[in-house]
């Protein structure tokens, strides 16, 4: 029996995935709003909460709090997720997380309070000055999504949702929480549990000015080229491999391989087949007729026949 995906979005997810994106130094590099979102919205801090922050990445995911969010009742707005996390007592966050970890961390209280403290501070200098309009796209993928719902396996949906990403079923592999996500993409973010995965899959929701190509057709044609990364796409057209098949075929360091495969993916280029911790990539077909789809479009272009005499 395959694993059941349910889908979900509320202004209260977004809230702990910018959180996430501005805490984690790594991922600077990856995202679309990069290094200059990132001095920007320091400047909106005050640098002893900067300090503060830094401590925000495990409590996250050691006291998930996507599954509290998942939980919470109401609108789950930035400012009703906070309050109703705090009315909550550490016995009752155990009751809602226990059965999604080996071992719950023993130092709940003192998370939930750190926990608050810096989400109402994240909310108040910079959340809730975001664009609106962001959220509102962030829902209306999530409608369309399950829409798509009603006539996809679950995961021919998670592989369209997270472009690219194949999830085997698994013995243990329950529930899949998809959970459309702005400020980490072009990326996807998994969080696994025993039975479960909470995966904020990328969307494109800031709106494209008029003339402008979009997002994903400057992620696709900036990907192609380089010649490194068009190697290894006509090397995984031959069939599925792993990483080490592709290290040695290109002769290049784990980190730069790495670095396409990033780039690669995030282009929509990649098939990833997902099975436990092993990990193989492939030629998304797709990813190429999508290209062919969006530059058309861009272009304003359509095949016109040219009147021949006879």
């Amino acid at each position: 029996m395959g694993y059941e995906i349910l889908i979900d979005f509320c202004p209260a997810y977004e809230l702990i995935v910018s959180l996430y994106a501005f805490s984690q130094v790594k991922k600077h590099k990856t995202i679309d709003l990069g290094k200059k979102w990132v001095n920007s919205v320091k400047q909106l801090l005050p640098s002893e909460f900067i300090e503060e922050i830094k401590e925000s990445e495990s409590i996250v995911r050691e006291m998930g709090l996507d599954l509290l969010v998942a939980s919470c009742p109401g609108d789950r707005s930035a400012i009703q997720f906070i309050e109703w996390l705090k009315s909550l007592s550490t016995e009752k966050i155990k009751l809602l997380i226990s059965d999604y970890f080996e071992k719950v961390p023993e130092d709940l209280s003192e998370r939930k309070e750190k926990m608050i403290s810096i989400l109402t501070k994240w909310n108040e200098y910079y959340f809730s000055t975001i664009d609106q309009t962001i959220i509102i796209n962030l829902a209306m993928d999530k409608a369309k999504k399950l829409e798509l719902k009603k006539s996809m396996s679950p995961e021919n949906l998670f592989e369209l949702a997270t472009n690219g990403i194949h999830q085997l079923t698994t013995p243990d592999l329950k529930t899949v929480r998809l959970i459309p996500q702005f400020h980490l993409s072009p990326t996807n973010n998994s969080i696994h549990y025993k039975s479960h995965i909470t995966c904020f899959y990328h969307c494109d929701a800031k709106p494209v000015q008029d003339g402008l190509p979009s997002q994903l057709l400057l992620r696709l044609t900036q990907c192609l080229g380089d010649e490194s990364r068009l190697m290894i796409l006509r090397y995984v057209s031959e069939g599925p491999k792993e990483f080490q098949d592709l290290v040695n075929f290109t002769g290049l360091v784990k980190s730069t391989v790495h670095h396409h495969l990033v780039a690669l993916r995030a282009a929509g280029l990649l098939q990833i087949e997902a099975s436990g911790r092993n990990t193989k990539y492939r030629l998304r077909r797709g990813g190429i007729e999508k290209l062919n789809e969006l530059l058309k479009k861009y272009l304003n272009f359509s095949y016109v026949e040219d009147d021949v005499d006879e």
